[in-house]
């Protein structure tokens, strides 16, 4: 399953405000490039969830909208919702990353911190809308800053809004402390260090193992889509730490032999009617053995299995069927751990389960040695190929050829 980005922002960023702040335009773009993108739409956005106007219908929404493999992206005032939903019984979420806090009064009292009023979401919190704006985009015209704040102020129940900010400021973190336990990144911005420690302390009180980390541009310039580059470039770095799944799997790839040449023979129509075949019979044979297509390219096949014996059973049995087709295919397999990261795989496993399939020929399914120890007592029957270097892999390699 794809990894999940939650962008959660705070309150005032509408839909429109996502499309139309270059800041967070090209944030959302470059993480769409890797990984399924979603942006929490608040209940004070018309059309948003109906929940009550509290800090808690909030935290129920934010959790409603959380899947197993969700990564939280949250920001500034959205934060401690986030929090909230993270330290419920149930939550689903895999790591939150937050770009600044700000933090509600009763927070600050409790812990005998003034009001931060130098933070920009208190600044601006019951500031009119082109205000607001003017905090966060600089070099951009007055006109067209009023032109996207009544956009904005369209999108929003300010009734709704103002009786949950009410509640929000009500809303003690400390008191409700408890520990999350998925990993936390902690970014402050420029804004944040313009009101010194205060801030970034009330978040590590909050969730002390959190890792930390400075951004120069977030959210300071939002209209340069710098900010949202820098931005997507710390979060990736953060989820390529805490984010990939090791797996161990059989890795099988399979190719067409001689493809170039077959396609110059039989010609672009006719030979385009075969791939399609071809594409169908290894996808029901994955189908049949419960085998996963991880990529196609062309006229090859990379999958995974859970079991080596239903790789092997595919792997003959698609080398005999694509036979009717007028072509023949080669395999090859290996069993070994790779990693997962959104919708992209990798490792030396992988890598070594291609270099076994290139030396493969005609109809043939080569093995490593790993896969052919799991089988030891089966059914299946291997004749020794001998050591081998594989390209880019280090020492030496048995290969062993499946009979059948």
């Amino acid at each position: 399953m794809a990894a999940r980005i939650l962008f959660v922002p705070t309150w005032r960023v509408s839909p429109i405000a996502c499309r139309s702040l270059p800041g967070i335009r090209s944030l959302l773009d470059d993480l769409r490039t890797s990984f399924e993108v979603d942006v929490f739409t608040w209940p004070c956005i018309k059309g948003g969830p109906a929940v009550p106007a509290t800090w808690q219908g909030a935290v129920d929404a934010l959790a409603g909208d959380i899947t197993s493999n969700t990564h939280l992206l949250s920001f500034g005032a959205a934060t401690p919702i986030a929090l909230m939903a993270l330290t419920g019984e149930g939550h689903r979420a895999r790591s939150l990353t937050s770009v600044g806090i700000a933090v509600p009064n009763a927070t600050l009292l409790t812990l005998g911190l003034p009001d931060v009023a130098g933070s920009w979401e208190n600044r601006a919190r019951f500031s009119p809308t082109p205000v607001w704006l003017q905090s966060l985009l600089h070099g951009i015209q007055q006109d067209s800053i009023d032109s996207l704040a009544q956009r904005i102020d369209a999108e929003i129940d300010w009734g709704y809004l103002a009786q949950f900010q009410r509640s929000f400021e009500t809303l003690d973190l400390v008191a409700r402390r408890a520990a999350t336990d998925v990993p936390v990144l902690y970014l402050s911005s420029p804004l944040d260090r313009e009101t010194g420690e205060g801030i970034k302390d009330v978040f590590m009180r909050f969730a002390p193992e959190a890792a930390t980390d400075d951004l120069q541009q977030w959210p300071a310039n939002l209209e340069s889509p710098d900010s949202g580059l820098e931005l997507a470039a710390r979060f990736r770095r953060f989820l390529s730490d805490v984010a990939r799944e090791r797996v161990v799997s059989t890795i099988l790839f399979t190719d067409i032999v001689d493809s170039t040449v077959r396609a110059f023979e039989m010609g672009d129509a006719a030979w385009n009617d075969v791939i399609r075949q071809h594409n169908a019979l290894i996808r029901r044979y994955l189908e049949r053995f419960s085998g996963r297509e991880v990529s196609t390219a062309g006229d090859g096949f990379f999958a995974v299995f859970d079991s080596p014996a239903g790789a092997l059973r595919c792997a003959l049995a698609a080398s005999r069927q694509v036979r009717n087709l007028g072509i023949e295919i080669r395999a090859g397999l290996h069993t070994g751990e790779y990693e997962i990261l959104g919708q992209e795989v990798g490792g030396v496993a992988i890598n070594i389960a291609a270099r076994v399939a290139a030396r493969a020929t005609a109809s043939q399914v080569l093995v490593s040695d790993t896969v052919r120890q799991m089988m030891t007592g089966s059914e299946f029957i291997f004749e020794d190929r001998g050591t081998h270097v594989l390209k880019g892999v280090p020492e030496e390699w048995r290969i062993f050829a499946l009979q059948g």
